[in-house]
């Protein structure tokens, strides 16, 4: 079972997308918030096996924070 980092940017999407990856038994956890930063540095403590990061909405912001995620030493 690997262990995901769902980014999104509307919440209700996130949820369907959460639930559809927990049916093919992956434990996942959802950041729903673009500009709660907090919360992607939580990863940190315990990073994921996978991230995901929406792109539909807000492409840059998703490519923001995949670069911050890939320049974090844990990730």
């Amino acid at each position: 079972m690997s262990r995901i980092l769902l980014v999104h940017w509307n919440e209700d999407e996130a949820g369907e997308r959460a639930a559809r990856l927990r049916k093919a038994g992956h434990d996942v956890h959802v950041h729903a918030r673009a500009a709660d930063g907090a919360g992607l540095r939580k990863i940190r403590r315990d990073p994921p096996d996978v991230a995901v990061v929406d792109l539909t909405r807000l492409p840059s912001h998703g490519r923001d924070v995949g670069i911050w995620l890939r320049q974090q030493k844990d990730t």
